[in-house]
């Protein structure tokens, strides 16, 4: 039996992604997603009947275009491998489902991506001295620019729909984490069965 099961989930982000970089300098990033079952009722309209909480985890490029793109409340579709991460807490044992994700995008029939390619610089032998600019992928020069911070408005009329009493209390893990140290940060997995 596989100890992880490939699954895709669509849902909303229930938190703020938080990006952090492992002590090995690898960029990775965690959230919360909530999927919602819906059912049509006689008088048609849907009601949610069931919500499915996930801890999202991504490394390297994921990570840190997940942490500067994503938002609470956004709607996105996260395709990765499904387990079960357990530990001892005060109150006895806990479990949390966690999509270490391969693949993250937003769910498009709800609003409009701008989207700005990632690709790695090449750096130009005049920059190796440490000139600080590189060659974009068109042959333009690049010069480094730090990302805006501060807050960013979700749009669309569904983003308040995430409640606000969103189960941030799991615990924060990281690459440091890993018992078993083969790099996949899901160390104390269960076996999980895709539906």
């Amino acid at each position: 039996m596989k100890d992880n099961a490939d699954i895709t989930v669509l849902g909303r982000l229930g938190s703020e992604p938080v990006l952090r970089t492992s002590a090995a300098g690898r960029p990775w990033v965690s959230f919360r997603v909530v999927a919602n079952s819906r059912r049509r009722e006689e008088d048609g309209q849907y009601r949610d009947v069931a919500s499915y909480w996930f801890t999202v985890k991504a490394w390297d490029d994921l990570a840190r275009n997940a942490g500067f793109s994503l938002h609470k409340g956004m709607s996105v579709v996260v395709q990765g491998k499904l387990s079960v991460e357990t530990w001892t807490g005060e109150d006895g044992q806990k479990f949390d489902h966690v999509l270490k994700a391969d693949a993250i995008a937003v769910e498009l029939g709800l609003g409009m991506v701008n989207f700005v390619r990632t690709a790695p610089p090449r750096v130009t032998s005049d920059d190796a001295a440490g000139a600080g600019t590189v060659t974009g992928p068109d042959g333009s020069r690049w010069e480094s620019v730090d990302l805006p911070e501060g807050e960013t408005e979700v749009v669309g009329d569904r983003a308040d729909d995430v409640p606000e009493d969103v189960a941030d209390d799991s615990p924060e893990y990281g690459p440091e984490d890993d018992p078993d140290g083969d790099d996949d940060h899901l160390g104390l997995s269960a076996a999980v069965a895709a539906r």
